[in-house]
């Protein structure tokens, strides 16, 4: 990159974002949803005597823990893992979509009688799915690794820290993917008149009867949806 375009940027996630951004403004890269299945996450190069558990977040939406599928200690499957040398497999096959943050967490006790409540954040590695349409590997060092970059001298992490996370393509179509497909097909058949609504328009009030779908053909939407106790909303 450029010096003057990367300046104030010195965290992983932010270069790998402006990278992201670089590449949407000068390729034809198509702006479409790419589900992908994460196979298993590797990690090597510990060197705390605890344990570690991992969160998945897609778009910031928690989608995955691992300390809540239980507990391993030979690196076999997903769950709380003794640290260590040597490296740790985490097996999960979850779908992910859009932007991924993989977030490890650390124990201070063995995986047996590691607590959810006492674990705190190691470091976490991000990639987004429409950027990494036919790898099929992510390889991450120490230096591309968020929290874990900031320890230069190796004092809380080894310099050969680094974690590889296994993508896959589904053979067949993901949740999300028959969801899309479904609510195009209904717009197609149901869409009537267009409508142009200003910016800082809302476009359904809370509380609101009306019983309308909208698909938006141009613009940018900001979404938000207030969930009572008493019902439940989704997007």
């Amino acid at each position: 990159f450029d010096g003057a375009l990367t300046h104030g940027v010195d965290s992983p996630a932010g270069v790998r974002a402006l990278y992201n951004l670089e590449k949407l403004l000068y390729t034809n890269m198509p702006l479409t949803y790419h589900e992908r299945i994460l196979s298993s996450v590797k990690v090597d190069g510990l060197t705390s005597t605890g344990s570690y558990s991992l969160s998945i977040l897609c778009d910031r939406t928690a989608v995955f823990d691992s300390f809540d599928t239980g507990r391993a200690t030979q690196g076999t499957s997903a769950g709380v893992q003794n640290g260590g040398p040597g490296e740790k497999v985490f097996r999960l096959d979850i779908e992910v979509d859009g932007d991924v943050t993989v977030l490890f967490y650390e124990h201070k006790s063995d995986a047996s009688r590691a607590r959810k409540e006492n674990r705190t954040l190691a470091f976490f590695v991000t990639f987004n799915t429409r950027y990494v349409q036919d790898e099929d590997k992510l390889v991450f060092d120490k230096t591309d690794i968020d929290i874990a970059h900031q320890d230069t001298r190796n004092l809380k992490s080894s310099g050969d820290l680094n974690v590889t996370l296994k993508l896959s393509k589904s053979s067949d179509p993901t949740p999300n993917t028959v969801l899309r497909e479904g609510v195009l097909e209904t717009m197609r058949e149901k869409r009537t008149d267009s409508r142009r609504f200003k910016r800082g328009q809302s476009i359904v009030e809370a509380g609101s009867s009306r019983n309308e779908m909208f698909q938006v053909l141009d613009g940018i939407v900001a979404q938000v949806v207030m969930e009572s106790t008493s019902s439940s909303a989704s997007d």
